[in-house]
């Protein structure tokens, strides 16, 4: 028993849960737990338990892949039970049209990933930019001479175009890294054709917005990975 039924409002207790799929006693490993007011946050263990520290006055907040946000108010939660259960929704997918396309030989599919456009994992400049050629010429131009004058806001063509592919690179790191066909082998558990099958899948037929954070990428990465298996028995079944 917890003993906290008479706790006040501002009152610490700890909770023992469990986070349960509704209507069935299927436990939800490794989900995301936290408390809104205090912002941490624990894990569930392999059997969907855990423990946290809340107020009455707080609020429980749970996250995972293929479920739906849960939020649970502590005032509400039967604090007499010893393990409290936390019933969540598994989260629906629709899924949207989708090429399927027919390759005559694996040869054919490895050249077709092989020459189609993806997304870059290093960018460079085509060409060399003399830092001091560009400042002596600019302070030419300008009348300025002198070691001690700034250049101020003065950027030629071509540095204007080798910061923006900078920034486009910047853009894209955080996708490049976690999509990345090791982290992708590691994730899908897949190998050889079938995971350069599911590269091209993400790559080509998916705009996933590069500004994401991680947990929110890997769960746009998740749901175009259930839409790749969804294909994958469709096409089995017919």
């Amino acid at each position: 028993m917890f003993g906290n039924v008479q706790a006040q409002e501002n009152e610490t207790i700890h909770i023992y849960g469990k986070v349960e799929v509704s209507n069935t006693e299927e436990e939800v490993p490794f989900a995301f737990i936290a408390n809104s007011a205090t912002g941490i946050g624990k894990e569930t263990n392999d059997k969907g338990l855990f423990k946290i520290q809340v107020c009455l006055s707080d609020t429980i907040l749970f996250r995972c892949m293929g479920y739906e946000d849960g939020v649970w108010p502590v005032a509400e939660l039967d604090l007499d039970q010893t393990i409290i259960i936390l019933e969540v929704q598994p989260k629906q997918y629709a899924l949207e049209a989708v090429d399927v396309l027919w390759f005559r030989s694996y040869a054919t599919f490895r050249h077709k990933i092989a020459n189609m456009d993806m997304m870059p994992t290093k960018m460079h400049m085509p060409i060399h930019i003399d830092m001091k050629e560009l400042n002596a010429i600019a302070k030419a131009e300008s009348g300025m001479f002198g070691g001690g004058i700034s250049m101020g806001t003065y950027r030629t063509k071509e540095e204007k175009q080798y910061a923006k592919l900078l920034a486009y690179e910047s853009l894209y790191s955080n996708f490049n890294r976690l999509a990345s066909r090791e982290n992708l082998q590691v994730f899908t558990k897949f190998q050889g054709g079938k995971l350069d099958s599911f590269i091209v899948f993400l790559r080509s037929k998916h705009n996933i917005d590069p500004k994401l954070p991680d947990y929110e990428m890997m769960e746009a990465i998740n749901l175009v990975y259930e839409e790749f298996l969804a294909l994958q028995t469709d096409t089995i079944a017919n």
